[in-house]
């Protein structure tokens, strides 16, 4: 695999700029060219780098082949308001890997691939710790279950992460969403309905409901009860985030800060930690049994191990010859993916 090309998209970005510094530290075989959309910004960074710059307009076709042409995989750190990278990938035969977390647009994704014509490239969607990991962990605690009933999955967040603009207002927007199941009248209203978790260590956290497009997703795949959680690691923020949501004034917040009008959080402190958890818990039967598996994986920062998971995927694809638009899940397991990464500051424990 030596000699392959990578093109970061939203290389000046908080998730991208760690994207770039996976590739750089931990890809050696991958030579990094830096994509932005401001020329002068996009130079500047590259050179501190060391790295080629290309010009990347996500609105601009006719730019974005020009920026593509001689990559061999795309990692898109950016959103995207029609799926414009995949167009073109598909076009030149490119692979891409994005951290997208709307199922909807996923959705047109897998269908633009499925109405093309047999390739050789691949698009990875929802490739990042929440979704991306998320659905691998749930997949690994089902694995020796002959029959599953009912899964769980949570996310406990760090009130110090490093976050972006982009990042923090999905996150609101994620929470602000009513959640709606197949085995409940009606719609549940986001982030009020509490459940306790047992963490590793005997701590008990206390996540809340939540809709989430990984969710969408997976509930077809496993066709059970599927349920996903989330609060953060501190009880003022998970009151505060909740009173504002009844309020009704979550989503204007999270467009505030999505516009560049309002600043995406309270700041981040360096040197404090940004450890985030991920919980699957997986009901079912084994040998006629029933049984329950939980799985925690503790990682460093989200955000680092999105791009680590994003980086990791990356490396998967090219060196398996993936095809076809998928989701981490549908090619890949839990322990290849990690095995494929920095492993500082991730740890699997299974109970």
């Amino acid at each position: 695999m030596n000699g392959k090309n990578v093109l970061v998209i939203g290389a000046a970005g908080a998730l991208g700029t760690l994207i770039c510094d996976e590739v750089q530290k931990y890809a050696p075989e991958l030579t990094l060219f830096l994509g932005d959309y401001r020329p002068e910004r996009g130079r500047a960074l590259a050179a501190s780098r060391g790295v080629d710059y290309r010009l990347t307009d996500l609105e601009d076709a006719s730019r974005l082949e020009s920026a593509l042409r001689g990559m061999d995989i795309v990692i898109l750190a950016a959103a995207q308001k029609e799926p414009l990278v995949q167009e073109v990938c598909l076009r030149l035969g490119i692979h891409c890997v994005d951290v997208v977390v709307s199922f909807d647009f996923c959705e047109r994704i897998k269908r633009l691939y499925a109405n093309a014509r047999a390739g050789s490239c691949a698009s990875v969607l929802m490739a990042g710790f929440f979704p991306g990991l998320s659905g691998l962990l749930l997949k690994d605690a089902t694995a020796s279950l002959d029959e599953v009933q009912s899964l769980d999955l949570a996310l406990i967040q760090s009130s110090n992460a490093t976050a972006g603009r982009d990042g923090v207002a999905d996150m609101l927007e994620i929470i602000s969403q009513p959640v709606t199941t197949s085995d409940e009248s009606g719609a549940i209203p986001g982030f009020r309905r509490r459940q306790s978790f047992s963490l590793a260590d005997g701590r008990l956290v206390y996540p809340r409901r939540i809709a989430h497009s990984e969710q969408r997703l997976l509930s077809h795949f496993w066709n059970t009860s599927l349920r996903y959680w989330t609060c953060w690691d501190s009880i003022a923020l998970n009151v505060l985030l909740s009173a504002l949501l009844r309020l009704r004034l979550l989503v204007p917040l999270a467009r505030g800060i999505r516009s560049g009008k309002l600043p995406p959080g309270g700041g981040h402190k360096a040197g404090k930690s940004e450890e985030a958890v991920l919980l699957a818990r997986a009901q079912g039967l084994r040998n006629g049994e029933p049984v329950e598996r939980n799985l925690e994986l503790r990682v460093f920062a989200d955000y680092g191990a999105t791009a680590r998971t994003a980086v990791a995927l990356a490396r998967l694809c090219l060196t398996e010859s993936w095809n076809g638009a998928l989701y981490p899940f549908e090619a890949a397991d839990l322990a290849r993916v990690l095995r494929t990464m920095d492993p500082r500051g991730i740890e699997l424990i299974r109970a």
